[in-house]
């Protein structure tokens, strides 16, 4: 295993659980704990697909001149539509607290691309 994933996977993952559960602490019982760690764990495998996307799509992108605009572009596109259907399903979208299950996700999908990343390019 390479050094360099392998350190993206601890910092990744990890800091992301930790940053939110000190987050999330002050105001703890006004959400469902199982909701919000399930939103993590759905931002962890929605950020390898992402992070998958975004290498595939980037062999193909870069050779033309335009590639890194497009591909952000794309990729930043993909990853909206993404979390607005995770967040948009019943489970979160009837409870009062769909922005934490929102931070939770998106936690999730930013801890998972670097890690994506790291293994792709180094």
């Amino acid at each position: 295993m390479d050094l360099n994933f392998a350190i993206s996977m601890f910092i990744g993952p990890i800091t992301a659980l930790v940053v939110l559960s000190v987050l999330v602490r002050p105001i703890e019982g006004y959400f469902d704990d199982r909701s919000m760690y399930f939103s993590l764990v759905i931002g962890i495998f929605s950020g390898m697909f992402f992070a998958l996307a975004h290498y595939v799509s980037a062999v193909s992108l870069l050779n033309s001149p335009s590639g890194f605009l497009v591909l952000g572009l794309v990729l930043s596109l993909i990853i909206t539509m993404g979390m607005a259907i995770v967040i948009g399903l019943r489970r979160f979208r009837e409870s009062r607290e769909g922005a934490l299950y929102g931070i939770a996700l998106g936690a999730g999908i930013g801890s998972m691309i670097p890690v994506i990343i790291s293994y792709a390019y180094l």
